[in-house]
């Protein structure tokens, strides 16, 4: 985005839709922790550069937009002036987003 401090306040207040944003640096040892394995973890990248309505990021907008007014401080006039924001960026071939999404294969251990 070119606001930076925008963007970065429109993350903060997203991040409030999801009760452990931070889950997938703390799951491995929580699931060890309760007596599963952990048999294998993995990423999932999904990157847009390009701002067109058939990638990810231009598809969940809409819904970012919609959920931020009211958090963390953010007014609909913000989320609107970041969705502007991001638009402008694609217009001039400026656009990224990039978000790993985390896998893990858990089985639970052959009984003794």
């Amino acid at each position: 985005a070119g606001n930076r401090d925008r963007m970065a306040r429109i993350i903060e207040a997203y991040a409030e839709h999801c009760p452990h944003p931070h889950l997938p640096c703390r799951l491995g040892p929580l699931l060890k922790h309760a007596g599963l394995v952990v048999a294998d973890q993995a990423v999932h990248p999904l990157l847009n550069t390009r701002f067109d309505a058939d990638t990810y990021s231009h598809g969940i907008m809409e819904f970012i937009a919609a959920f931020v007014p009211g958090h963390r401080g953010v007014t609909t006039e913000d989320a609107a002036a970041w969705k502007r924001d991001l638009e402008e960026c694609g217009a001039r071939d400026d656009y990224f987003f990039s978000l790993n999404r985390y896998l893990f294969l858990v089985r639970r251990p052959a009984p003794d």
